[in-house]
């Protein structure tokens, strides 16, 4: 027996949403429809947006983690290390202290201070979900600067969340992964 059916709709536009009625033997069974609608792909888009939330906010968390051990080490007289404010200026205010803000220059290194003894420390955090750190997760700026330091006689580093686990590595084997490793990609 053929069950597809052909109804012609009229007044329906895209997005509109569409209760529909079918029947297999004798019972009734329902469902919502809306027209002109890719579900796969709007599908593909939330898995993505959801796995960009998620790192994002894992990536905030990881941050929040390291201003703490921050604190930490100032407290015990270890270290003195800020966070640095990216770069911007407001474009207008909004009501409810919201602002349309307008970046002014590549990000630099997220961390940077001086360890007790007087060395300069400076290092960006970079935080994935997935089972490999990129190198091109850096910012030309952000690579140049912290090779920079790092000449200079500073530590500088990446802190990096890969999934679950952590790691310090100094920019000298960070920035030269392709000849260490053979790959631009830590895991």
């Amino acid at each position: 027996m053929n069950n597809s059916h052909t109804y012609t709709l009229s007044n329906v536009k895209a997005g509109d949403i569409l209760t529909i009625t079918m029947w297999e033997n004798n019972n009734a069974t329902g469902g919502l429809a809306i027209y002109g609608y890719d579900a796969k792909e709007e599908i593909k888009k939330l898995q993505h947006k959801a796995r960009g939330r998620y790192s994002n906010d894992s990536g905030l968390g990881m941050e929040k983690m390291i201003m703490i051990a921050c604190q930490q080490y100032e407290h015990n007289g270890r270290a003195f290390i800020t966070k640095v404010p990216e770069p911007f200026r407001v474009l207008n205010k909004t009501a409810g202290g919201k602002a349309s803000i307008q970046f002014t220059a590549h990000a630099q290194p997220d961390f940077m201070g001086v360890l007790r003894g007087g060395q300069c420390i400076c290092f960006e955090s970079k935080y994935t979900s997935s089972d490999k750190l990129k190198y091109a997760a850096l910012t030309d700026t952000q690579a140049k600067s912290l090779k920079t330091y790092w000449e200079l006689g500073a530590y500088s580093g990446v802190c990096c969340g890969i999934g679950e686990k952590y790691y310090m590595i100094p920019w000298i084997v960070f920035g030269n992964m392709k000849e260490l490793f053979g790959r631009l990609y830590v895991t």
